[in-house]
């Protein structure tokens, strides 16, 4: 056999070698959000790593996350990548999907108190789509300092502050030791960053 025959033999398994290498330390992780929890589907696995193990730790991770309000998709990304890096993955992609389409996350949220009437009932669940790319008049779910967990309409965008306003226009007084109280639905101004994303009648 010529050299340059033993030189391409030899070439030809390091390529085989560096393939196997690469595709021996990818996954990908498929989420599919509903709103209550969702599927979790993880492709790609080698016989030789604790497969197992690891997507056991995955998916409890993920139906934890699919169901809290506070969860982001880029959150949700980073801690399951650094969950495959513990057991050698170095390469690990995760496609989101929900009933708003491909890339997206859902959950749901419950409403609470009668602010946002007739739009949402008290007590009713809204379907969220988790996301900050939003308009003026669209019904949004936000985290705030000031009132915790709301829902509100967007009744102005500046920058990076978001105007939320109820749709319940009606004014209550209330007589306390000769004090006249009066109480109508939270207006308030906050950053983006605390938008959660936009809700929908969980039916829609």
């Amino acid at each position: 056999m010529s050299k340059k025959s033993i030189l391409l033999i030899i070439i030809i398994i390091l390529i085989i070698i560096g393939i196997f290498a690469v595709f021996n330390n990818t996954c990908q992780v498929n989420i599919d959000s509903n709103g209550t929890g969702g599927t979790i589907q993880i492709l790609g696995l080698p016989i030789n790593h604790d497969n197992n193990q690891m997507s056991n730790e995955i998916s409890a991770y993920c139906q934890k996350e699919l169901i809290s309000e506070n969860s982001t998709k880029d959150t949700i990304q980073n801690n399951i990548t650094d969950i495959a890096k513990k057991y050698g993955y170095t390469d690990v992609k995760v496609n989101f999907h929900s009933e708003f389409g491909d890339n997206t996350l859902s959950t749901l949220c419950k409403v609470r108190g009668t602010s946002m009437e007739p739009t949402f009932q008290n007590g009713e669940y809204v379907i969220v789509n988790k996301t900050k790319n939003i308009s003026i008049g669209e019904c949004v779910v936000a985290e705030t300092p000031e009132y915790g967990t709301i829902i509100k309409r967007v009744s102005d965008i500046k920058g990076q502050e978001v105007y939320l306003t109820s749709d319940n226009k009606k004014i209550s007084y209330e007589n306390i030791n000769g004090e006249i109280y009066k109480t109508e639905g939270i207006k308030t101004w906050t950053s983006k960053d605390n938008i959660i994303g936009i809700a929908y009648p969980q039916n829609t």
